[in-house]
């Protein structure tokens, strides 16, 4: 066995295990695709829940009734309020800090004084601090109470704590706060008897209340899906809270399927390319190789791009991007000294950087047997238009049969 058909053999073993984990990336991703598809379902069911339970609210256009304009101005008040308590209360314990670092002081003035240093003003000062310390201080059970107060008190108001401005915000005035009533009133001949039909409401069975609250309902969707009324979102500055965050959660599924069969799109696009025979190529997408000439360095990167890099500073010119796997006939001397065509696998670049008044660069990178991956030799054939030959143990025949045959024993074991 040769070095390079070892090394062939090596690189389909390479390529075929890279194979296999797009194609179990890929199962691994549709399962994903799956799960994400039961849980939008799911998601999508529960945000139409809530839209149904949100219209079943009153509606009242753009316009907010007294208890919605007293709750926002309430609201705005209580956080100057809350914020100024913050700060005050910032200040409060920065002076306690300042006073125990002063009584610190005084306390080791007192201990390490001489007291037979004859200084009324010491003595004095002595005296004053005894005096102070006697009183004691109001810290205690009751201040450590009233700073668990305070805490309650500067945590922002919620459903669970402190109080629940949305409710109130939301809260309706007059009959509208029942949808049926409200249908009522909307389309009622006399409207200035809506208190009235409002009212009645009282006098009416259960049962049938929520009948006519259901048909309005049903009637109103009928309405909005025609363009007769105006949706929520068309009426309403802003939907709920518990709407916004049902369909933001809709919506994140909903990116994630979409981005995960992006990746199932890449990957089986990956597995439909020409990678050559047993995929070998696969094995060495990406690796690069480079030859000195001239004034150049060209680098040859596998099925991604050519490169002509000046060696004395300037900008590298991208003499081609990876096209297909081809073939090209060259003519050869065989063992008899006779000029044969042989015919060679090419690695084919095109839509390079564009040459000064002429045409966009390509390059034919023909390959043919060696033990490394080596560029040999380099030419311009036609003005922009690149050849290199290439030597890679990928092409070197045979060994794709006992790659196969092993691969085969694995999968049975």
């Amino acid at each position: 066995m040769t070095t390079a058909l070892k090394k062939k053999k090596e690189l389909l073993t390479d390529a075929g295990r890279q194979q296999k984990e797009v194609e179990e990336n890929i199962n691994r991703l549709e399962i994903q695709i799956q799960g994400q598809e039961i849980k939008l379902k799911d998601l999508e069911a529960d945000l139409e829940e809530i839209e149904k339970q949100e219209r079943s609210k009153v509606v009242t256009g753009k316009k907010a009734g007294k208890v919605n304009v007293l709750a926002q101005v309430a609201k705005g008040r209580v956080e100057e309020l809350r914020t100024a308590l913050a700060e005050v209360r910032k200040e409060r314990d920065e002076t306690r800090s300042r006073i125990k670092e002063l009584e610190e002081i005084l306390s080791k003035f007192k201990v390490e004084y001489n007291p037979n240093f004859n200084d009324e003003g010491v003595k004095r000062a002595v005296r004053s601090w005894e005096e102070y310390a006697a009183r004691g201080t109001s810290e205690g059970l009751e201040n450590a109470a009233r700073d668990r107060d305070l805490d309650e008190i500067v945590k922002p108001d919620d459903d669970k704590s402190g109080v629940n401005w949305e409710q109130w915000e939301n809260e309706e005035d007059g009959c509208e706060a029942n949808l049926g009533m409200y249908f009522a009133c909307r389309i009622s001949i006399v409207e200035t008897n809506c208190n009235l039909v409002y009212q009645l409401a009282a006098y009416l069975p259960p049962s049938l209340v929520n009948f006519i609250e259901d048909k309005a309902l049903a009637i109103r969707g009928f309405l909005e899906q025609n363009g007769i009324l105006p949706t929520k979102d068309e009426g309403s500055a802003s939907e709920s809270k518990a709407v916004t965050e049902a369909r933001d959660a809709v919506d994140a599924v909903r990116k994630s399927i979409e981005d995960l069969k992006n990746q199932v799109k890449d990957h089986k696009e990956d597995l439909d390319t020409d990678y050559g025979v047993g995929s070998i190529f696969r094995a060495l997408k990406g690796v690069c190789i480079q030859k000195d000439a001239g004034e150049y360095t060209y680098e040859h990167c596998f099925l991604d791009q050519t490169k002509q890099i000046p060696k004395k500073g300037g900008s590298t010119a991208r003499m081609g991007n990876f096209v297909r796997i081809g073939s090209v006939t060259i003519d050869q001397l065989n063992e008899s000294g006779e000029i044969v065509p042989e015919e060679r696998i090419s690695l084919e670049y095109a839509k390079g950087q564009t040459c000064w008044n002429g045409p966009a660069r390509s390059t034919s990178v023909v390959l043919q047997c060696g033990e490394e991956n080596e560029i040999l030799k380099i030419a311009e054939d036609e003005k922009c238009v690149y050849s290199m030959l290439v030597n890679t143990p990928a092409v070197c025949p045979g060994g794709e049969e006992d790659v196969h045959a092993a691969s085969g024993r694995k999968d049975e074991l």
